[in-house]
């Protein structure tokens, strides 16, 4: 009889996508890292799927911004999980993922010129890293960075001085902090290299950034800035803070004896290439150097990786 017969309910259209969505989360989870993991988080993004989803949003970034020629791609999905009008839920600030994330994020602008946003996720790291390392100052690392950003393109000399006082703001804190406060200094490399992406080849050059754009400011205090930045260096990097063994042993002595032979000059650099400014700027000088007084070598540091998060 028919009333014995039971009636199998029709799945939703939101079940439907729940379950497609599972489907294909399964798919990128089984194969970590792969095209084939890629491919699957891009169809949860899909107008027709879930354009919205925070988890794909957040598992595509990191991959692709691990990826160089895809970076830009990845970032812009990782600064998406942030904003309510691009993500569903938006990312959770109580994640300690949150804080690496908006570190990253920042210091990749930074590295693009990209003042703003570079300024931004910095500064949401920065407190985030007050919760997560459980230090009232935060990070030492993301603090110097905010105290070296510049400004790369100000729209307006007023916009050019607020950079200087927000940086300035940034390194008198720093700075007012004790040599022997163990939270703080010296900056711990090991920590820095296992936490941020880009971080392990140079922490020293990921959290100074470079003070090349103080030239440009000449309305700032380029002595007090110039210092700021040594004296941040030296007490981050105190080992870096030393004479070689042979000058000490140069100035130890009372009498120098001559030295008949040439000056040995080293240029080390990792912009020796044909048309690059520094090569450029420098070029007739190195050029027209008396070799029958200097004895010149040139030393290329080509560094290995992606450098835009470095």
């Amino acid at each position: 009889s028919a009333s014995g017969v039971g009636s199998q309910r029709l799945a939703t259209p939101q079940e439907e996508q729940e379950e497609t969505i599972n489907h294909l989360k399964q798919i990128a989870y089984s194969n970590p890292g792969s095209p084939v993991s890629i491919d699957a988080w891009r169809q949860i993004l899909s107008d027709d799927i879930d354009p919205k989803n925070l988890e794909a949003h957040v598992m595509l970034g990191w991959m692709l911004m691990a990826t160089p020629p895809h970076q830009e791609e990845g970032i812009r999905l990782l600064e998406n999980s942030f904003n309510e009008e691009k993500v569903s839920p938006t990312i959770d600030y109580n994640l300690p993922q949150t804080y690496i994330i908006a570190a990253t994020i920042g210091r990749y602008r930074s590295q693009m010129h990209e003042y703003h946003k570079a300024r931004k996720f910095t500064k949401i790291a920065l407190e985030l890293s007050k919760v997560h390392d459980n230090n009232d100052g935060g990070d030492l690392c993301i603090q110097m960075q905010l105290a070296n950003m510049y400004d790369w393109f100000p729209n307006s000399t007023q916009a050019a001085d607020d950079a200087i006082t927000s940086m300035l703001s940034y390194s008198d804190k720093i700075l007012s902090q004790d040599d022997n406060n163990d939270i703080s200094w010296p900056v711990k490399d090991a920590k820095i290299a296992q936490m941020f992406p880009g971080a392990s080849n140079d922490p020293y050059v990921h959290c100074s950034l470079m003070p090349f754009y103080l030239s440009f400011y000449y309305r700032a205090d380029v002595a007090l800035m110039s210092s700021n930045n040594y004296e941040m260096a030296r007490r981050g990097w105190p080992k870096l803070n030393t004479t070689a063994k042979f000058v000490k042993a140069y100035d130890e002595e009372e009498e120098y004896p001559c030295i008949n032979r040439k000056i040995r000059l080293a240029i080390i650099s990792g912009v020796l290439t044909e048309g690059h400014s520094n090569s450029e700027s420098f070029k007739g000088v190195l050029s027209r150097l008396d070799r029958n007084i200097f004895e010149v070598t040139y030393v290329f540091l080509a560094e290995q990786g992606d450098t835009r998060i470095a």
